[in-house]
């Protein structure tokens, strides 16, 4: 985990995988320093729609990681997509459906997703995107994790998240 402080070329560089989970609000000089890391090694996972508003909240004409993800806004595939990028890799998990458009929540919305969060439900659309989650990392990692593959099981948590895949 970094935080924005942190996050330089020289810290990223410790990881074998960057996972932005919905980061819709990047500055210039942060999709730079992802692009970076791409080319020069990094593994990215990304999940939904990144980049596509500047650190003020206004939009961009297209996603500021667009040309290390492949393709634009209007194009955002509801697949799973993986590419090499520089000497790295990319994955990017969308959370379907997608909302696509500039920006604007008027024509746009997302639906209102943080109601369901707090009483413990989440759209088919982010158990979708959790559930592919190991598989990207382990992909974009190009084998090279550090750490160990653990599975976690918990009887009290709902059917489709009962078996859990953890990197340490």
């Amino acid at each position: 985990m970094t935080v924005e402080r942190d996050f330089s070329p020289h810290e990223l560089a410790k990881y074998k995988v960057l996972v932005l989970p919905y980061v819709p609000l990047l500055s210039d000089s942060q999709v730079e320093t992802i692009k970076r890391y791409v080319n020069d090694g990094g593994g990215l996972v990304v999940l939904g729609l990144c980049s596509f508003k500047d650190e003020y909240g206004l939009p961009r004409e297209n996603l500021g990681l667009a040309d290390i993800l492949g393709f634009d806004l209007q194009d955002t595939p509801v697949e799973v997509v993986q590419k090499e990028a520089g000497k790295g890799r990319v994955a990017f998990i969308p959370f379907n459906p997608l909302p696509v458009g500039k920006g604007d929540t008027e024509n746009t919305p997302l639906p209102d997703d943080h109601m369901m969060y707090g009483q413990g439900k989440f759209p088919a659309r982010i158990k979708a995107a959790l559930e592919a989650l190991p598989a990207a990392v382990e992909w974009a990692a190009a084998g090279e994790l550090s750490g160990k593959l653990l599975h976690l099981t918990r009887s009290n948590s709902p059917p489709w998240s009962r078996k859990k895949r953890m990197f340490c």
